[in-house]
């Protein structure tokens, strides 16, 4: 079964939901955006932004208020992700969602729903793409050689928790880390889209966030020293989050 999708790899996953939770359900809102007809928004100070083998995640709460007299359908959100230095954008689409509190953690899969007149929907969603293509080809054939080499560990008297990785396996893992990552030092423009089958009740907000030479190096450091340990490749790690402030546009 693919790594991204197996049970190690969701335990994991919700390990690291916990993580993100604690943090981001002890911040204030930041900013409530109300507009005629349309739902409440609230974001609080900051996000959650991570990687796997480079591939860009982003986290954040949002806590939607149907104050109005009729029942909202809700049918996608999304992200658009600029960076300050690029002209291009990358879209990544709502993942996963889990609650807000560290009893909450369960991922559930996003599907359109209902929000009822004069109720309100809080979560931490997860933004993301899962590998795909040629580095999904590559990821797979790494984890095959990761398993090989537990297997042959498992049967050693001296078998200890650590991957003598050869030069090659090195040089699969930093080709496949290069191909994906996003997160570079600068500042990030985010669009988020929450489309409703009602265009007037449609919401875009804008925000944007910083990512400093020392976040970079959090992410990638920590990714070099879990990998020797299997970390990323035969599961999930929890510490690869950094959580810049978030600049609301007005």
């Amino acid at each position: 079964m693919d790594v991204l999708y197996s049970n190690t790899f969701w335990t994991a996953i919700s390990a690291s939901a916990a993580v993100i939770a604690i943090v981001l359900s002890q911040m204030q809102p930041l900013k409530i955006f109300s507009k005629r007809k349309k739902p409440l928004l609230t974001f609080p100070v900051q996000c959650a932004v991570t990687h796997y083998i480079g591939k860009p995640s982003l986290n954040i709460f949002i806590g939607i208020d149907n104050e109005s007299r009729h029942d909202i359908k809700i049918v996608s959100i999304k992200s658009i992700i600029k960076k300050s230095s690029d002209k291009s954008s990358i879209e990544l689409p709502i993942n996963a969602y889990f609650g807000t509190s560290p009893q909450d953690q369960m991922l559930k899969s996003f599907i359109p729903f209902t929000l009822k007149a004069g109720s309100s929907w809080a979560n931490n969603l997860q933004f993301y793409t899962p590998i795909a293509g040629e580095s999904d080809n590559n990821l797979r054939k790494i984890i095959k050689i990761y398993k090989e080499i537990k297997a042959e560990n498992a049967t050693s008297p001296n078998r200890i928790n650590y991957f003598e990785h050869d030069s090659e396996l090195e040089k699969k893992i930093d080709s496949l880390f290069k191909a994906n990552k996003y997160w570079t030092e600068g500042q990030y423009h985010i669009n988020l889209e929450i489309k409703t089958t009602n265009e007037k009740c449609s919401i875009n907000a804008a925000f944007d966030f910083y990512l400093y030479q020392i976040d970079i190096q959090t992410m990638e450091e920590m990714f070099k020293h879990d990998v020797m340990y299997g970390g990323s490749i035969l599961y999930q790690t929890i510490d690869h989050i950094v959580y810049p402030s978030i600049n609301m546009e007005r």
